[in-house]
């Protein structure tokens, strides 16, 4: 019942039009839900988020950042503006009438955004190739090594506590200064052994992160080599593959003969750990 029909007369003519009724009746329904409300929901917001992403069959992705970049300032989607009379380019903007971010050259956006990949890629060539060790085979090999000496501590604790039964059987402990000596041993064990499993996890985190870096690579790789021959739908997915999103604001406009000057933030977040 969400909508009505309503009769009015045209032209002398009896029109039925069916409008929307803001008083139609909502009621839980009595059949056993397929989903949960909070599912449910959560469809509906990503449905709403994604609204406008989709292409026209009719025509071609123009913008290789489609579906990436969001507005910093009110958290919109920035889409595209087509070359007009007053600009002879795309251009990037807010879609939020009532949020004053202000606008940028797409291709300016693109350019800083590829410039992003090119020095992750150099830097992360350097690192491995050049460098001996790089920032996250250092960080590897100091957790290796904090590793061993937690476990070379356990085993000398272990020694103690071993040793302290062999004094006890000697009547050299009394029963009091065993206990005592127990206990605090089996302490330290206890703690060196927690830091031990602590710092195991935090290594297979490390190991992750250095796989995912090694997986990351060739993908940025081949995203620049071949950047400026593939189609812009190409370019827009292998950029959705390496890029969870980015995030833009510009509070300054470009003065006269300096279009070309980045005065704007990009905060890009890679789907790869840093």
């Amino acid at each position: 019942g969400r909508f009505k029909e309503v009769k009015s007369s045209v032209n002398g003519q009896i029109v039925t039009k069916r409008v929307y009724d803001a008083d139609h009746i909502v009621a839980p329904g009595k059949h056993e839900a397929i989903i949960d409300d909070e599912t449910f929901r959560l469809a509906a917001r990503i449905r709403k988020e994604r609204k406008g992403l989709t292409t026209p069959s009719s025509s071609a992705l123009q913008n290789p950042l489609s579906g990436l970049i969001y507005c910093q300032k009110c958290g919109a989607l920035m889409t595209r503006l087509a070359p007009n009379k007053k600009n002879r380019y795309s251009t990037l903007k807010c879609p939020n009438r009532y949020c004053d971010n202000i606008s940028s050259p797409l291709f300016l956006v693109e350019r800083q955004v590829l410039q992003y990949l090119k020095d992750w890629i150099n830097n992360f060539e350097v690192e491995n190739k050049i460098i001996s060790f790089s920032p996250m085979n250092n960080d590897i090999n100091i957790m290796l090594d904090t590793i061993s000496k937690l476990e070379s501590e356990i085993s000398l604790l272990q020694s103690q506590l071993n040793r302290a039964y062999d004094l006890l059987e000697q009547n050299i402990y009394s029963i009091e200064i065993f206990r005592e000596r127990q206990g605090s041993l089996k302490s330290s064990i206890t703690a060196a052994e927690e830091q031990l499993q602590k710092h195991h996890t935090d290594l297979d985190r490390l190991y992750e992160v250095q796989n995912r870096q090694n997986c990351f690579a060739p993908k940025v790789r081949h995203l620049l080599d071949t950047y400026h021959t593939n189609s812009i739908k190409i370019n827009n997915e292998l950029l959705k593959e390496l890029i969870d999103h980015i995030t833009y604001e510009k509070a300054e406009r470009n003065t006269r003969g300096k279009l070309e000057n980045c005065n704007f933030s990009l905060h890009i977040y890679p789907r790869i750990s840093s």
